[in-house]
C-alpha cells in the first residue's frame, strides 16, 4: 500500500507561511488534494486567540458530499466557522499534480491534514492531522477515481461548483453527506 498523501509532503509549522498554490482568493475552506497533498485548508482573516484555540482544541465535523462529480468537503468547527464548503474538482489542478489512483482497495485510510491560514499574510496559524475513517476514505477515493475517468474542463467544474452551491447551502450538504466525520478535540 502507498502512503498517505499527507504523509509525503513537506510538514506544516505553526508561524511559517502556507505555499499551497491553490488557496482562495479571500476567505474559506479549501480542499487541497494532490499527488503529495491532502489539505484541508481554512483561510480566514483577523482571528482571534479564541478562535486559533478552538480550532487546535476543539471537537469538529466533516462531511462528505458529492454532487454531478464534484466533491464537497464541509466542515463546522465550533467557535471558528459554521458549515462551510470546500469544493473540489481534478480539474481544477494540472495533471501531473493529480492524486494517484486508490491503493489496491485494500481499505485505505488516508491522513488528511486541517490547516488554519491568516488571509491576509498566509501565516500558518493551526495544524490538525486526521485520519479519516475508511468509510470516508473510501468515499473520496471513489470521486476522484470518477473525476479522473469524465474529465471536464476548469470552466465546466467552475459552473457546476456555482449550480451546486445555489441549491444546496453547506448545513443542507453536510445532511445530505455520503459521509461523515468527528474530528475529536482534545
Amino acid at each position: 500500500m502507498s502512503p498517505s498523501p499527507a504523509s509525503k509532503s513537506k510538514s506544516l509549522k505553526i508561524g511559517e507561511i502556507y505555499e499551497g498554490e491553490f488557496l482562495p482568493e479571500g476567505e474559506g475552506p479549501i480542499l487541497e488534494y494532490t499527488h503529495d497533498r491532502l489539505n484541508l485548508v481554512l483561510q480566514l482573516g483577523e482571528l482571534s486567540e479564541g478562535e486559533v484555540t478552538s480550532f487546535q482544541e476543539s471537537t469538529f465535523q466533516l462531511a462528505l458530499f458529492t454532487s454531478d462529480e464534484i466533491v464537497f468537503v464541509v466542515l463546522d468547527i465550533p467557535g471558528v466557522i459554521d458549515w462551510s464548503d470546500a469544493p473540489y474538482s481534478i480539474a481544477t489542478f494540472p495533471q501531473e499534480l493529480w492524486p494517484a489512483d486508490s491503493t489496491n482497495g485494500s481499505g485505505p485510510q488516508l491522513t488528511l491534514t486541517a490547516v488554519l491560514v491568516e488571509a491576509k499574510d498566509r501565516t500558518i496559524l493551526g495544524v490538525r492531522e486526521v485520519k479519516l475513517s475508511e468509510e470516508f476514505s473510501a468515499e473520496l477515493l471513489s470521486c476522484v477515481a470518477l473525476q479522473k475517468k469524465s474529465l471536464i474542463t476548469a470552466e465546466e467544474c467552475l459552473s457546476r461548483i456555482k449550480n451546486i452551491q445555489n441549491k444546496y447551502p453547506p448545513d443542507r450538504m453536510a445532511e445530505k453527506a455520503a459521509a461523515r466525520e468527528e474530528v475529536k478535540g482534545k
